[in-house]
């Protein structure tokens, strides 16, 4: 689960008739995207993402999760869930298969008008080997995709959680940016950048969700390939 020492937001998403601002992303060891304004920006602002951590988590963590997006006529997207935390500790450590301590994508808003829900961070993931370690297995601690804001007549769909350590969870986008607004990018664990905001929706629809920032990820022995 979330962290208790994530920041809150800025500024919540705000609710409108016209169409509900998305959340934002939640933020970690990068900051999470801001979400995108509903109803062309008149009286609907999305959700403002607190700034990422500044130093290195000093005990074991969980990420942050995403917030909601603010309420149109329809329900907001919920954020997504935060990356939970995994210590290994070992003289001699083999890692073989994926290791996923990634966040969750934000919901997307419901119709009519919902604002779409942030995503998730990536959570903190150590390797302690004590001797040896053999890593070939993919680490991901990345930030998952925020949801679409809804239109009038459909709902808005959720963003991606990371599914490959070097692509960022595209936000959701189910009608090709036609309606409503997408979702942004998550971050990837590791990268400078922060997540993607998201997409203002037009007139009468929600805005997207921000992206999820970054996890942290760290080892007492080189790791391997990626």
């Amino acid at each position: 689960g979330a962290s208790s020492l994530c920041t809150a937001d800025v500024s919540d998403a705000a609710d409108s008739a016209a169409g509900g601002g998305g959340g934002a992303g939640g933020s970690f060891m990068t900051k999470g995207g801001n979400g995108g304004a509903g109803n062309n920006e008149v009286n609907a602002n999305g959700a403002v993402a607190p700034a990422a951590d500044a130093a290195d988590p000093a005990i074991l963590r969980g990420g942050c999760a995403g917030s909601a997006g603010g309420t149109g006529p329809g329900e907001a997207g919920t954020g997504g869930g935060a990356g939970g935390a995994l210590y290994l500790v070992a003289p001699t450590i083999t890692i073989g298969n994926k290791i996923d301590v990634s966040g969750s994508g934000g919901l997307g808003g419901g119709f009519a008008a919902g604002g779409g829900g942030g995503g998730g961070t990536g959570g903190m993931l150590v390797i302690d080997a004590l001797t040896t370690l053999t890593q070939t297995g993919p680490l991901l601690a990345n930030g998952a995709g925020g949801g679409e804001g809804a239109d009038v007549t459909t709902s808005g769909a959720g963003g991606s959680d990371p599914a490959t350590f070097n692509v960022n969870a595209p936000g959701g986008d189910s009608r090709g940016g036609t309606a409503g607004g997408n979702g942004g990018r998550g971050a990837r664990s590791g990268a400078a950048n922060g997540a993607d905001p998201g997409i203002k929706g037009g007139s009468n629809e929600g805005g997207g969700g921000g992206g999820g920032g970054g996890g942290f990820i760290r080892s007492t022995k080189p790791l391997g390939a990626n």
